[in-house]
């Protein structure tokens, strides 16, 4: 084939000038990066550690189309309780544009392992679950240094990984692989750890392609940028990426004042000590307690044991402690013992003993037995 020379010399003489255009960095950067929605607004909990999903995910032991109805159920409940609002094959459905028959198959498999339990099956408005955040004995639940479960945030609301995937801007697998980058990154900045393919081919159980796919997915939609070259293992920025301003996930409670019986507030007759809503009372010599379900005719009678740990408010409880001590303390100091309360017993068991035996030798009418 024999090309018109002048067009080849004008194509020869247009290559510098589009090289030169091609490799400005600003062109590059706009059309490659594209970030709608750089910050984070809001956030939702995710538990991880010891039993929870996300262990199991990146042990092998759970399926990533299992992790991901979990993040979902948990989108769509109250995190305190694990309570979800109703939510029916079908909505979950559209939300993560899988088939009903595959969603079903998979709830019916995290029932049996014991991750949900169902509260309410609702015809035609969806079923209420009890999601398991830590799927272990209460004793067993890995807690951070202030007690509470552990749990990590990701970002909710506009631009967050769920609302996207939900609008179908990204697939629920490139879903799955920003919650794990999430969770391998610094929670602060948004920026990730060295990752390599390999590695989160495992953690997630996709092949190297498909998790390549994904990421190049989450690069399309503004979710991830990365930072590293290209022969260097990946180090990542998620997006959106918190704001710089840690929000406390848990607020200091408000400690109440303890009334004790130092403040002379509970009402004392005699050895008894009353509550403050007069429906129970202590005696504070023996320690016995009583308590009545009436304020104006209600009968006192002694408690148990059991009645007091289910019944009675801790607070109560600790009250009734505190001034029993406290009366003890004061017998103490001022050097008052029990020895009266023993002699007058000891007497009159005594007295009783020695009518037992006068009854023995003596009849009842007087004259001594034969």
């Amino acid at each position: 084939m024999v090309l018109n020379p002048s067009l080849r010399l004008g194509i020869l003489n247009a290559v510098p000038v589009s090289c030169h255009n091609l490799e400005a960095p600003e062109l590059v950067e706009s059309t490659e990066y594209n970030i709608p929605h750089p910050t984070v607004d809001t956030t939702m909990q995710l538990p991880f550690g010891f039993s929870s999903a996300l262990s199991e995910l990146l042990s092998g032991e759970m399926r990533s189309i299992d992790f991901l109805l979990l993040c979902v159920f948990n989108y769509r409940s109250t995190y305190e309780n694990g309570k979800t609002w109703r939510t029916g094959l079908r909505l979950l459905s559209e939300l993560t544009d899988v088939s009903v028959r595959y969603i079903r198959q998979r709830l019916s498999d995290l029932k049996d392992k014991g991750w949900l339990h169902v509260l309410s099956v609702g015809i035609n408005t969806g079923s209420r679950y009890q999601i398991v955040h830590h799927n272990c004995d209460r004793d067993d639940v890995p807690t951070d240094k202030n007690g509470n479960p552990l749990k990590f945030a990701i970002p909710r609301g506009v631009g967050g990984i769920l609302e996207r995937l939900f609008s179908g801007d990204i697939s629920w697998k490139s879903a799955v692989v920003w919650i794990v980058m999430k969770y391998r990154s610094d929670w602060q900045t948004g920026i990730t750890n060295s990752l390599s393919i390999d590695k989160i081919r495992k953690w997630v159980g996709m092949s190297p392609q498909t998790v390549v796919n994904c990421i190049k997915e989450l690069t399309k939609a503004g979710l991830v940028k990365r930072l590293s070259k290209k022969h260097e293992a990946g180090v990542y920025q998620l997006y959106p990426k918190p704001d710089g301003k840690p929000k406390p996930v848990f607020r200091k409670r408000k400690v109440k004042k303890v009334r004790t019986p130092e403040d002379k507030e509970m009402r004392a007759d005699g050895d008894w000590r009353y509550s403050f809503n007069e429906l129970w009372r202590v005696n504070v010599e023996t320690n016995q307690i009583q308590r009545r379900k009436s304020r104006r005719f209600g009968i006192w009678r002694n408690t148990s044991e059991h009645e007091r740990y289910t019944q009675m408010p801790k607070s109560m409880r600790d009250a009734f402690e505190k001034a029993y001590e406290y009366y003890h303390q004061i017998k103490r100091e001022l050097g008052v013992t029990d020895s009266a309360h023993s002699v007058t017993h000891t007497a009159q068991d005594v007295t009783h003993t020695a009518q037992q035996v006068l009854d023995g030798v003596v009849g009842g009418n007087g004259s001594k037995d034969s």
